[in-house]
C-alpha cells in the first residue's frame, strides 16, 4: 500500500523528534512533578498560617495595649 501526498505527514522529522521529547519530559517525570507541586503548597500553606497567627498574636498586643 502507497501513501499517496495528502496522506502523508507534511513533517515527518518533528512527529520523531516530539515522541523522544515526550520520553524524555513526559510520564517518568510526572510524580517528581506532582511531589514538587504538593511541596509549594503545603509550604504556602505553612507561611498563610504562620502570617494569620502573626496577625492575631499583634491585634491581641494591641488590644491589652489600648484596654489596659
Amino acid at each position: 500500500m502507497t501513501l499517496t501526498g495528502a496522506q502523508t505527514p507534511a513533517f515527518p522529522d518533528r512527529t520523531l523528534v516530539k515522541g523522544v521529547f515526550a520520553m524524555l519530559f513526559g510520564e517518568p517525570e510526572t510524580a517528581r512533578f506532582l511531589a514538587a507541586v504538593q511541596r509549594l503548597k503545603r509550604q504556602r500553606r505553612r507561611k498563610t498560617r504562620e502570617t494569620r497567627l502573626a496577625k492575631q498574636r499583634v491585634r491581641t498586643v494591641l488590644r491589652k495595649m489600648r484596654d489596659g
